[in-house]
């Protein structure tokens, strides 16, 4: 097993590179935007259908 000290500069080094890898902050908020957009299609037919049983619920 590694030492702790070295096991925790490898992960820094790691985070490092992670950081230089990434797009600049706004292209990366783009991408995320889009992402999140695409989830939320993906999930809108089961939204819809629990916003349907809700509304027969409440009323």
């Amino acid at each position: 097993m590694l030492p702790v000290k070295s096991l925790f500069l490898s992960i820094i080094g790691k985070n490092d590179w992670l950081h230089s890898q990434l797009l600049s902050k706004k292209q990366w908020k783009s991408c995320r935007r889009k992402f999140s957009s695409n989830m939320m299609k993906a999930f809108e037919g089961t939204w819809n259908r629990l916003n349907k049983e809700k509304k027969k619920l409440l009323s």
